[in-house]
């Protein structure tokens, strides 16, 4: 960072003076750490409350003290007889004298903790990270007009990221896009706002966008909770003009899980493609096959991770597979269509990977297929599962309670109630029918929420999504019969740049199994343009276009009538020289005890723990402690932060959503329209 034109009124940060006299009461000890004759009563921090700001990466100090209160009434000085911890070690340490300092690399909330035996007192410290940097050597005039304009600028189009978009936390650095002059002499203003982290750049930006480093991007994510603002403004010479004034949500916590999905080409005519898989914040997607198919969009993954299922056409012939993703060997292989009676393309699979059920939707060839279960391991039919009809893109909940599916007469929305220990289905009964929207009437590709709650499902004119408009909606599993467009995630209403180009254009949802940050996610592909980088039709004749992969917020507790979905955002990673489709959302390969983890999802045993040393590693459960968020949990009241909001949703302690802040989404603050925000 460089270091310019700091206000005249910024903090100086001078480290303290820690020397402090301790009271009578305190001087003289017997041992346990108390004055003779003495017994503690209760522990008191002071300053209580402190803010503190971390200008360009310095470190900043604030010197606590430890009051003792006695049984006797008497009180005295404490500081260097308690133990001094902090909850969030990135954001800041404290020493064995009570002197708080900041990281600098990341702000937050910090709670100080003083403790002497069992007795305990907090402190909280708000650590606002802040940054000025000058890489465009814009001079101070221009600079201030720069910050003071409000005038919206008539000659550009904002393209990406979206107003009211929802960030995790663990994303790579969001690039920042826009349409309109390209004068290499042009100066920007970039200004990402929180209240725990601030950034001003002043830079040149002559291809019409903005890059974040790493560096900077995840400090704003992980020091950010809530809400956070954008704007953007443009120096052409002689004015200074605004391209966005923007909102965004940022979730509490990470997303967890991996995404599967299928990258291909058509090259010369003909297609060929690979079935890959992407982390959330990862660069670059990994080919863990190590192989090509001519069509590979058809697979379906276990909730759990464990199996995967799919058709693969290497041939004239479609064959049938199993692999096991735990151990990266194949576990089934069959089925070829010059007459097999079997075909594992768009299958629902049960969470555990064990059990699986045919699709008979005719989108590959009306491949045939057979009516009821079947053992993954074995292609042998289970007896006596309830299902005795045929089943369009079936797909079980991530907790094993529901099996959905698309009526193939009526295409109606249907669902079963499932209990995955007998391997039975019963209660078929209507979620919501095809008629009800005349305009979108085929529905399909439907996925279930970590709490077996919502479906979320794709709606278009017809079967696919080669050249079919769609988009996507939502049902209540408990109140069938009234269907919610995903508006926010569909963009409609919204001011794309693209104008009417970008819309209804989304397609094949996919839940993540587990909820983060407060949210549960969805995968889901589009053809709509990626900024101004991927700006070619939807769809042109050889069979290529834009077709890539985006994420989007979902409530966890949704408001009946209302949309529960947010603005989505690209997935990084993958290639935008491929047709990237069918996104799968599944948990990632688990690890065993002793091997590094992040959360308690990335372990077969459920709980990430921190070894010595600092580490984290996959473990048992800590005797007699508690499930910290996204370890493993059968009950709320095993979550360590159950009081402060986290609940247990498909056996994983999940985070509360963030708090709405004044000018958030949905406050009066925010355009009602979606667009930007000229203020």
């Amino acid at each position: 960072m460089t270091n310019f034109d700091a206000p005249s009124d910024s903090p100086s940060f001078v480290k303290p003076d820690t020397s402090m006299g301790g009271g009578q009461d305190a001087q003289e000890e017997d041992g346990s750490g108390l004055p003779p004759n003495k017994t503690l009563m209760s522990l008191a921090v002071t300053p209580a409350m402190n803010t503190l700001n971390a200008l360009n990466g310095a470190i900043s100090y604030e010197q606590l003290k430890a009051t003792a209160t006695f049984t006797d009434g008497t009180m005295g000085d404490f500081t260097s007889q308690v133990d001094w911890s902090t909850a969030v070690p990135a954001i800041g340490s404290v020493n064995a004298s009570g002197e708080f300092a900041t990281t600098g690399t990341q702000g937050g909330l910090e709670t100080v903790t003083a403790s002497f035996g069992t007795i305990q007192a907090t402190a909280t410290i708000v650590v606002s990270l802040q940054f000025i940097e000058n890489p465009g050597f814009v001079s101070t005039p221009v600079q201030m007009a720069l910050q003071g304009t409000t005038t919206p600028d008539p000659n550009v189009k904002w393209a990406y990221p979206y107003n009211e978009t929802l960030f995790p936390r663990g994303l790579n650095e969001s690039t920042l896009m826009w349409i309109g002059p390209t004068a290499v002499t042009d100066d920007y203003y970039v200004h990402l706002h929180a209240s725990t982290y601030d950034l001003q750049s002043f830079t040149t930006a002559p291809n019409q966008w903005f890059d974040f480093t790493t560096t900077d991007w995840q400090a704003f994510l992980n020091s950010t909770t809530g809400t956070a603002q954008l704007t953007v403004a443009r120096w052409n010479g002689t004015t200074a003009t605004t391209l966005c004034n923007l909102t965004w949500t940022i979730a509490s916590g990470s997303m967890r899980g991996t995404i599967y999905y299928a990258a291909y080409q058509v090259i010369g005519g003909a297609q060929t493609g690979q079935l890959v898989r992407i982390d959330p914040g990862a660069t670059a997607y990994t080919n863990f096959l190590g192989t090509s198919f001519t069509c590979p969009a058809c697979h379906t993954v276990s909730a759990k991770g464990n199996e995967l299922l799919m058709n693969a056409q290497t041939g004239p012939l479609e064959t049938s597979y199993g692999y096991d993703l735990l151990t990266s060997t194949p576990t089934f292989s069959g089925y070829a269509t010059d007459g097999g009676a079997s075909q594992w393309a768009l299958t629902a699979v049960t969470p555990d990977g064990t059990t699986v059920v045919e699709d008979f939707a005719p989108l590959y060839g009306n491949i045939p297929a057979q009516v009821g279960a079947f053992n993954t391991a074995t292609g042998a039919a289970l007896t006596n599962t309830g299902l005795t009809k045929p089943l369009w893109m079936p797909t079980f909940a991530p907790d094993g309670a529901l099996l959905v599916y698309v009526d193939p007469t009526t295409h109606d929305l249907r669902a079963y109630d499932w209990d995955p220990v007998g391997e039975v289905a019963t209660n078929d009964r209507l979620l919501v029918t095809s008629a009800s929207n005349a305009t979108y009437p085929q529905i399909q590709y439907p996925t279930v929420s970590p709490d077996h709650q919502w479906v979320v499902y794709q709606r278009g004119t017809a079967l696919g999504s080669l050249g079919v408009p769609g988009d996507l909606y939502t049902v209540s599993v408990a109140n069938p019969g009234t269907e919610t467009a995903l508006a926010a995630l569909n963009g409609t209403g919204y001011p794309f740049a693209a104008g009417a180009r970008d819309l209804n254009l989304n397609y094949e949802p996919t839940f993540a199994p587990v909820a983060a940050g407060g949210y549960f996610w969805l995968v889901f592909h589009s053809r709509r343009t990626y900024g101004n980088k991927l700006t070619q039709p939807a769809f042109v004749a050889s069979g290529t276009g834009v077709k890539q992969l985006w994420v989007a917020g979902f409530e966890q507790a949704p408001t009946a009538g209302m949309d529960p979905s947010h603005a989505p955002f690209y997935l990084g990673g993958q290639s935008p020289i491929t047709l990237n489709t069918r996104g799968y959302f599944a948990l990632p390969p688990c690890k065993q005890d002793g091997q590094m983890c992040v959360t308690g999802t990335d372990c077969c045993g459920g709980f990430c723990n921190t070894a010595d040393g600092g580490a984290s590693v996959c473990g048992p459960m800590p005797s007699g402690g508690c499930a910290e968020d996204g370890d493993k949990c059968t009950k709320t009241a095993d979550c360590c932060n159950a009081a402060t909001g986290a609940t247990c949703i498909n056996g994983v302690c999940s985070e509360p959503p963030p708090p709405v802040e004044a000018g958030a989404p949905g406050d009066a603050g925010a355009d009602a329209d979606g667009g930007p925000i000229n203020n």
